[in-house]
């Protein structure tokens, strides 16, 4: 090459040779991991199982929230497909993120193909003899949302090495990881309460997890972090005011104390018997029944009622702080106050692009590096036109490539994601009736380009 007289010549610049084997030279994890010793337990920030007992089975606000996200990505296909052309994949990827869904699917529908035949497809068709696929998606985002980690046990054709024949969702809080060593730290999994013998080869178990920041000796940081404990004060928060509006009914509201006018006092026996005889009559076959007692009373009231103190407010705010950090709209929990979207098909849409897409891309990512065998160009998704909460963007679409007169009809086809019909005249151009050429409406000559242009139309 010749640049300003100069010969240039282009050398590929070699890479400094090393012998240096990165994963023995990893001193950060040979540090971290230091304290924990090989075929240990790896303990548990805290007790996952106390996530769904407390988080989730006795608290409304969660279990809805995390049947919403669920019951978002149900039905939604995932297919195994392989890549017509080198760089789709990273393409389609990046769309996904920036949230391009209509590139998305454009790259998608263009640039794959699904393999119907594979043996990874007829897994998915069928993952076990009790369950489809769609439920077992269903149980690992249950789990990921309520534990911060989602488990799938795979059974291979032969041990640890062969094609997944057979896929069950594994009890998040139950798992546990047996350390192996700083070189590879997760030597297999073991539950809970059962025989510590029985290991499952990390090959044979798909973990998915949030990120834990908390790194300590003990290296529960290989552990994803429960949203739960995240919010633990404000679930607490909520059980308890949920148990004082429970008392308050029970007590018809009242709180206080019953004592006799005057200054004749109740012996401790006639005080109970008032008592008994206040608590037969709130009982709710006794509810609003008259009570007779034998001398003049009065009631001092203590503490204040549920309404004055609030608790009814403080649990939307609960409502709101829980789905904020669960990244769905509150207005779909049945909270209309605070809202600031215009209508519910705005905070569907929310729901998916924020919540539901993210943990779908979880999930495609742990499946693709379980799935698929080493060298394998092909790749598990979902099918990202089964969320109809995402119809607008193609509503859209179809509106602006109607205005694009300068396209055929087969890449406009193309581009809404059809397959194109094989008719020549579908491959042209059509010209609106009535264009003419700008010449005919100007006495002053074209430039040459111009008027190239208009002999070429």
């Amino acid at each position: 090459m010749k640049i300003f007289g100069l010969n240039i010549e282009k050398t590929k610049a070699a890479r400094p040779a090393t012998n240096v084997n990165v994963e023995e030279a990893n001193q950060m994890f040979r540090t971290l991991l230091s304290m924990v010793a090989s075929g240990m337990p790896l303990q548990k920030i805290a007790s996952l199982s106390d996530t769904i007992d407390k988080g989730y089975l006795y608290n409304h606000i969660v279990y809805s929230i995390v049947n919403r996200i669920a019951a978002s990505c149900a039905g939604v296909p995932w297919t195994y497909y392989v890549e017509k052309r080198t760089g789709s994949k990273a393409r389609y990827n990046r769309a996904i993120i920036n949230k391009a869904i209509d590139d998305a699917i454009y790259i998608k529908q263009t640039q794959f193909e699904p393999d119907y035949t594979s043996d990874i497809n007829m897994l998915i068709d069928k993952p076990n003899r009790n369950e489809t696929f769609d439920d077992i998606i269903q149980q690992l985002i249950m789990y990921y949302e309520i534990t911060g980690n989602a488990y799938l046990y795979g059974i291979r054709r032969n041990g640890s090495q062969g094609a997944l024949i057979s896929l069950h969702t594994a009890p998040a809080n139950l798992v546990t990881i047996k350390f192996n060593n700083y070189l590879n730290p997760v030597g297999g999994y073991i539950f809970d309460g059962f025989d510590p013998s029985g290991v499952i080869p990390p090959e044979n178990m798909m973990h998915v997890k949030t990120f834990n920041p908390n790194f300590n000796y003990q290296g529960s940081w290989l552990y994803g972090l429960s949203p739960i404990m995240a919010a633990a004060d404000l679930i607490n928060l909520s059980n308890s005011a949920i148990s004082a509006q429970i008392n308050s009914y029970r007590n018809s509201g009242a709180k206080g104390l019953l004592t006799p006018e005057g200054n004749e006092a109740m012996t401790e026996e006639q005080a109970q018997k008032v008592v008994d005889k206040w608590r037969e009559k709130q009982a709710p076959e006794n509810f609003g029944d008259a009570m007779v007692v034998g001398k003049a009373l009065k009631w001092i009231p203590i503490g204040l009622s549920p309404v004055d103190m609030q608790i009814i407010e403080g649990q939307k705010m609960n409502l709101r702080d829980l789905c904020r950090i669960y990244q769905v709209p509150s207005m779909l929990m049945g909270d209309t106050e605070a809202t600031t979207y215009n209508n519910m098909k705005e905070a569907r849409k929310a729901l998916i692009t924020d919540a539901s897409l993210p943990m779908m891309e979880k999930l495609k990512s742990g499946f693709n590096r379980f799935f698929l065998p080493e060298g394998d160009k092909g790749f598990v998704d979902y099918d990202l036109q089964a969320f109809i909460e995402l119809q607008d963007d193609l509503d859209k679409l179809a509106t602006t490539l109607n205005t694009m007169g300068w396209l055929t009809i087969n890449e406009k086809r193309t581009k809404s994601f059809l397959n194109e019909i094989d008719l020549p005249i579908l491959n042209e151009v059509l010209i609106p009736m009535g264009v003419m050429p700008a010449s005919q409406f100007s006495s002053e000559p074209l430039n040459p380009d111009m008027n190239d242009n208009v002999d070429e139309m």
